[in-house]
This record gives C-alpha cells, sequence and structure tokens, in this order.
C-alpha cells in the first residue's frame, strides 16, 4: 500500500517512494510490477503512467449474501474444491491470469485458505477454478471460475471457510460475465478498482 499525507501531497514524495519501490524491484531481480487504485483516483494514476504502468483490466469488488448465491445459475456438477499445492503454484498462476509467486506470497499471510476446483470426473485435468479466501475479512480474492456458472461450486467451498453469522461474502470480480452475473443474484458493488501492469522503469542515473 502507497498512502501520502495530505499536507505533503504535491511535492514529489509519491515519486520518490515509487523509485525506493522501483529500486527494491530490481534488487530481488523482477522486471515488471503491478499494482491495483481505485477508478476515480485521477492524481494516483497520473503518478503511475509516465512510470510505465498501463491498465490491464477492471476489478469489481462485490458483497454478495450467503442466500443470494442461491440466484447464481449452477453448472452441473458434482465439483469438488481441494487445497492448493505449491507445486502447482505457477501452472495455476499461468492458467488463470495471475502474477507470478502470488499464490505464493498469499499462502503466507496468516488464516488464508487456497482452494482450487476439479472435476472429480476428470482429476488430471487443469482446475476449473481458485480461490483465496480471508475469514477474517470475509473476503475472496482472487477468486477465478473458466466459466460463471461454476462459481456457486466454489462459493459453496468457501463457505465452509467462514465465521458462523456472517451474512456476506465479498467477492473480487476480474472477469465482466463473472461480474454480471454476482449482480443479477443480487450482489452490490462496493467500488471498482483498476489493475495496472508494466515493466519496472529503468533505473534512473
Amino acid at each position: 500500500s502507497l498512502a501520502i499525507a495530505p499536507e505533503a501531497r504535491r511535492r514529489g514524495a509519491g515519486r520518490e517512494l515509487l523509485r525506493i519501490v522501483v529500486d527494491r524491484f530490481r534488487d530481488e531481480g523482477c522486471t515488471e510490477w503491478a499494482l491495483s487504485v481505485k477508478t476515480d483516483n485521477l492524481p494516483a494514476l497520473r503518478l503511475y503512467e509516465p512510470l510505465g504502468l498501463r491498465v490491464h483490466h477492471t476489478a469489481t469488488v462485490l458483497r454478495l449474501g450467503w442466500d443470494q448465491a442461491h440466484h447464481l445459475a449452477r453448472e452441473e456438477g458434482p465439483y469438488v474444491a481441494r487445497p492448493i499445492t505449491p507445486a502447482e503454484d505457477a501452472a495455476l498462476e499461468a492458467s488463470f491470469g495471475l502474477l507470478g509467486g502470488q499464490l505464493a506470497s498469499m499462502r503466507g499471510r496468516s488464516g488464508r485458505v487456497q482452494l482450487a476446483l476439479v472435476d472429480p470426473r476428470a482429476p488430471e485435468e487443469t482446475p476449473v477454478g481458485l480461490v483465496c479466501f480471508d475469514p477474517a475479512w470475509i473476503n475472496a480474492s482472487p477468486f477465478r471460475v473458466v466459466c460463471s456458472s461454476l462459481a456457486p461450486w466454489l462459493i459453496d467451498a468457501v463457505r465452509a471457510h467462514a465465521p458462523p453469522g456472517e451474512p456476506t461474502l465479498g467477492i473480487v470480480s476480474e472477469e465482466e460475465a463473472l461480474t454480471r452475473a454476482l449482480l443479477a443474484a443480487g450482489a452490490s458493488v462496493r467500488f471498482e478498482t483498476l489493475f495496472l501492469r508494466g515493466p519496472l522503469p529503468p533505473a534512473e542515473h
């Protein structure tokens, strides 16, 4: 997270912090970087764009009642959710468009639940969905399915790990079809973010 105190804005503090971040990323061997920003944060977008960051996609943060999930179209099953193993991180990240190392980074955060959705009739096939769930915030991100009608199966799996009595689930949707399906089921939009991605800018001399 990057935040600048109001009284320090427009004085180069944000650009200097980003320079430090870029230097550290480069020292770790990174060649690209990515971040999320709210769609209405124009000052931040003006700060990021000269550094080579470009909009990759839009993410919608929604709140869905567990009862509303029953209104989602459901693919005929059964489908089964199982834990994601470190050995399959790279393949899943490539398959679902995640950043390299993203699953390992999230796995290191206390309490996170990582699940892959699979078709038990074809156990050797690539999983058809994945989710990283934070029970403390009742939030699912990333939440990926190859088609929106698989979302109910993944939501069912997440609910088994949610604290009892919590009426809603937060879902970060990065696919238009999934967002439309969740809205049609009654989910509410909390906010939208732009996911920016690009090569690390060259070192300053």
